[in-house]
């Protein structure tokens, strides 16, 4: 089996669905994906499989029925420590609140950043760098602080060759 080279964010696929590739509209969105899943292109983490799963809705069925890809285990070695290093940086960070620091440390995105720095695999999200924000931790500043690459939903379609559906 083959390492994959993206980590998919819970963004990309909760706004593929609701916004440009709805299981109605366009299905072979959906095929292709998970084609390129099980081709191991790319991957979620536990957490995020979680966070869609949480819904009885068609993500939440394409996950549990269709999905084969990886779904990566948070609890290796290399992750923890990497989820200590990550935590450690925001929690020092003086720029957070003290709530976003808090949210950032209870949500997936801490456990993705903590992925994307220990298996070195380029993350996939929606969130945009912001330089000044105060009251959420943002996965892209996330990725800059600890030299993680980082794309969109569009970038990610164009690497893996998903722009013809």
């Amino acid at each position: 089996m083959s390492e994959c080279n993206f980590l998919l964010d819970t963004n990309i696929l909760l706004t593929a669905y609701h916004r440009y590739y709805a299981f109605d509209l366009v299905p072979s969105f959906w095929v292709r994906l998970g084609e390129s899943a099980e081709k191991n292109r790319w991957a979620i983490i536990d957490y995020v499989r979680d966070e869609l799963i949480r819904q009885d809705d068609q993500i939440s069925h394409w996950i549990q029925n269709k999905y084969s890809g990886q779904i990566l285990d948070s609890s290796t070695h290399e992750v923890l420590r990497a989820y200590r290093k990550v935590i450690n940086s925001v929690q020092g960070n003086e720029q957070y609140t003290p709530n976003a620091k808090q949210e950032f440390a209870r949500i997936a995105d801490s456990w993705i950043v903590a992925h994307g720095l220990a298996t070195d695999l380029c993350i996939v999200t929606e969130e945009k760098f912001e330089r000044d924000v105060k009251k959420r931790v943002m996965i892209p500043n996330e990725c800059k602080t600890h030299s993680i690459s980082c794309i969109n939903t569009f970038d990610f379609m164009r690497r893996i060759g998903l722009v013809r559906i």
